[in-house]
């Protein structure tokens, strides 16, 4: 199979500081030579990925894969609608919200318990899903941690049994 058969992608810097155009002139070029076909961004939800990083990214055929890392519980859904709005207007389909939910510090401090854990990330996470689907986009859950403070396989066993 040739590279440009292969769905080939990368994780962009693990940070919100690299978005300007001498990063962009920098690594544009790397990541089409490479035949990428998507591109993990991270984001945060105080400040979009500007549009003039985004959209050459995307004219070139790399689908971004927008990682909007916050605490769970943290993001209220009128911010959801406003982040979802801005990356659907620039075409992206992927935009995952949250970071590793069976780790202790991707909660709040006075929210973690085991004690029904999944049941209310779950109740946090549908409406951010659904969210998603009615603009479009393919929803997507958030990455766990291998192992984690709750154990990552129990974890989405329960998720999808809910």
């Amino acid at each position: 199979m040739s590279l440009s058969q292969q769905q080939l992608g990368f994780h962009y810097y693990p940070d919100t500081d690299h978005f300007n155009e001498t990063d962009l002139n920098a690594w544009l070029p790397v990541l089409k030579s490479a035949g990428a076909s998507w591109l993990t961004i991270q984001a945060n939800v105080a400040s979009a990925i500007p549009q003039h990083f985004l959209n050459p990214i995307i004219e070139n055929g790399i689908q971004p894969i927008i990682h909007v890392v916050e605490p769970v519980g943290s993001v209220r859904m009128a911010q959801v609608y406003t982040t979802l709005k801005v990356y659907a207007d620039v075409g992206a389909e992927f935009v995952i919200f949250f970071d590793r939910p069976n780790i202790q510090a991707s909660w709040p401090s006075s929210s973690w318990s085991h004690e029904a854990l999944v049941s209310r990330f779950v109740d946090i996470l549908v409406p951010v899903l659904e969210a998603q689907i009615e603009m479009g986009m393919k929803p997507i859950l958030p990455p766990l941690e291998p192992g984690g403070d709750y154990w990552d396989t129990a974890f989405i066993e329960t998720a999808l049994a809910l």
